[in-house]
């Protein structure tokens, strides 16, 4: 789980207007469609976007970053199901943990920190961000998507416990709960970039190939 656990410890960001997501296979690539309802109240603050997000000094990904118009917060970022030579892959599932079944061990992921969010643009100038992340106002229930890109299909599926603990103040020791937290996992993953969902609370984390209900796109300005 070492690698789903990287993945949760980025930065997420916070939120200011909601949307949605769609992923469709296209011809020699993904196509991410972006709509967000109430977008053109940014109209006048935001006029371009660019995907992955990248520093200006990062310069592995120069030939493969995609941007088009804002539109009123609709457009379209096409990618293609590849990826630039410096980009390193990964074993996605360093241990499987107890009661998940992967169809291929060998299955390897590309995950990178620039590809959480989209970049918003006015005059050619940075303004702030698209993200697709949604946390409820007690800070301990959140859902989000991450785009990962992955080197073969596979099947990853099943339900892990394991036991919960804390530190006792009065016994000075750290104690069983006497809760479980849970993991499950159902993907269903293609060669090449796939829409993975996260479900997180204080007692379980779910990864889907499913849209959940709730999930939003959001603007954050600088």
């Amino acid at each position: 789980m070492k690698c789903l656990n990287k993945i949760l410890s980025m930065v997420i960001f916070g939120a200011m207007c909601a949307g949605f997501f769609t992923c469709n296979n296209s011809i020699g690539g993904t196509t991410l469609v972006i709509q967000i309802p109430n977008g053109i109240q940014y109209s006048t603050q935001i006029d371009s976007v660019a995907f992955p997000n990248l520093p200006s000094s990062d310069l592995r990904w120069k030939s493969y970053c995609i941007s088009e118009k804002y539109n009123d917060g609709n457009f379209i970022l096409k990618l293609k199901d590849e990826l630039p030579e410096s980009a390193k892959l990964e074993p996605y599932l360093n241990e499987i943990p107890r009661g998940i079944v992967v169809s291929d061990p060998n299955l390897k992921v590309f995950n990178d920190k620039y590809l959480v969010h989209i970049r918003a643009y006015k005059n050619g100038k940075w303004v702030g961000w698209i993200c697709n992340q949604n946390m409820k106002s007690d800070g301990k229930d959140y859902i989000d998507m991450w785009l990962l890109y992955f080197d073969r299909e596979c099947r990853i599926s099943g339900k892990n416990l394991v036991k919960q603990t804390a530190y006792n103040a009065n016994t000075g020791k750290i104690e069983s709960t006497g809760t479980y937290f849970t993991t499950i996992i159902n993907l269903s993953l293609k060669k090449g970039w796939n829409k993975v969902y996260i479900h997180e609370n204080e007692n379980s984390k779910e990864w889907t190939s499913t849209p959940p209900k709730g999930l939003e796109w959001k603007v954050q300005l600088l």
